[in-house]
């Protein structure tokens, strides 16, 4: 294995423990702007880290938690109620989503 692989398998490592930290964070309840990559000693001017690199594991530790966010009961019931079907069942008619169309189907 080259050095260039070993870099690369180390930092798809650290994306991956970056990205449960991130839903383990959701999982306790944190908000996202919890985010330790916010924190002042954490930016790229203090660390003196390149600025892509910095926001790659931002976007890591972002994308965790956003997934454990959409796994909650409560963003999962609100997704299905976002659907046409759903509102459908609501009591909205075919014509509030096609009102071109109208009642005896015609146009």
């Amino acid at each position: 294995m080259s050095d260039l692989s070993i870099v690369e398998v180390t930092m798809d490592q650290e994306i991956l423990s970056l990205q449960q930290d991130g839903a383990n964070a959701r999982a306790l309840g944190r908000s996202a702007i919890d985010n330790p990559f916010y924190k002042s000693d954490a930016m790229p001017g203090h660390t003196g880290e390149p600025v892509e690199q910095w926001n790659r594991k931002m976007e890591a530790w972002n994308l965790g938690w956003t997934i454990e966010d959409m796994m909650r009961p409560s963003n999962i019931a609100a997704a299905f109620r976002s659907l046409p079907i759903g509102e459908a069942r609501s009591g909205r008619s075919a014509s509030a989503y096609a009102p071109h169309i109208g009642p005896s189907g015609s146009g």
